[in-house]
């Protein structure tokens, strides 16, 4: 679980920093989510993550 929790502080960090020229840090996040966001049980670490995507 701890892959995912780093994900999303990624994906966090990037939202509040996000600028115009930063597209591709966010499709290389994107395309790195870890399998934990998508199952088996939805955590709210998870539906965060879900939210994300």
């Amino acid at each position: 679980m701890i892959e995912l929790e780093t994900w999303v502080e990624q994906i966090s960090d990037w939202y509040k920093n996000r600028k115009h020229d930063h597209d591709t840090e966010l499709e290389h996040l994107v395309f790195a989510a870890p399998k934990e966001v998508f199952g088996p049980q939805v955590t709210e670490t998870q539906s965060k993550a879900i939210a994300c995507c």
